[in-house]
Order: structure tokens, then sequence, then C-alpha cells
């Protein structure tokens, strides 16, 4: 049973590497063998890939071909106005309702009313 090793497999592989190197230099001086210490190899260059390459590839894995990214289509100037102002309307509509369900209070009458007994207990003297 051959494997094929996909470019998931070689980053996963990569990765490790990096790790082990990582670990090792971070290891303190007590660890190490000093009869055997080597060199570390020069760290390999970090891959370089792109979003684009990346849908491109699994695109093409599932056998299907990269599909172009969808086109927007921008409203007409007069249109996007008319859309506004529709929704400008609607939003006052609403408030409009909301504010004739809303109680008012009764404060006001109640005001007149101390008001108006006072004037009367005015003239009445």
């Amino acid at each position: 049973m051959a494997h094929d090793e996909t470019e998931f497999d070689k980053l996963l592989k990569e990765t490790r590497e990096w790790e082990a190197r990582d670990r090792a230099r971070h290891k303190s001086s007590g660890m190490k063998d000093e009869g055997g210490a080597e060199p570390f190899p020069a760290p390999s260059r970090a891959p370089t890939v792109t979003i684009e390459e990346l849908e491109k590839r699994t695109a093409v894995d599932l056998g299907r071909k990269p599909e172009p990214p969808p086109k927007v289509e921008m409203p007409k100037p007069a249109a996007a106005i008319k859309v506004a102002l529709k929704t400008a309307m609607k939003q006052a509509q609403a408030q409009q309702a909301a504010d004739r369900t809303r109680k008012k209070g009764g404060w006001g009458w109640i005001w007149v009313v101390i008001l108006l007994y006072f004037i009367i207990k005015h003239f009445a003297r």
C-alpha cells in the first residue's frame, strides 16, 4: 500500500522538526552531552502560503475547478437613495407609533389642578 505524501503531511513533518530544534535549543547546559555537542544546523525557511493558493489546492484536491470570487453588484445611486429614504420613513413611522402607545403620564393635569386651586384661592380673598 503506497502512501503519497500530501502537502499537509509535509508541513506537519516540517513543523515537528522545528519543534524538536526549539526543544533542543532550550535545554539547559547541564542536560547537554558535552562530548557530542554539535552546532545547530541553519533553520529552514518557513513556507509562505497565501489563502488563494490554499483555496486553489483544496479545490484541485476535491476534483473541481476553483471558483472565482462572487461579484457584488453595487446599487445605482438613485436606487440607493430610494432605499435610504424608505428606511428612514419606516423608522420615523415606527417612532411615531411608539410615541402614541407610550404612556404620557398624568402629571400635566395634576399641575393644572394645583395652579387653578391657588389662583382661585388668591382671588377668593
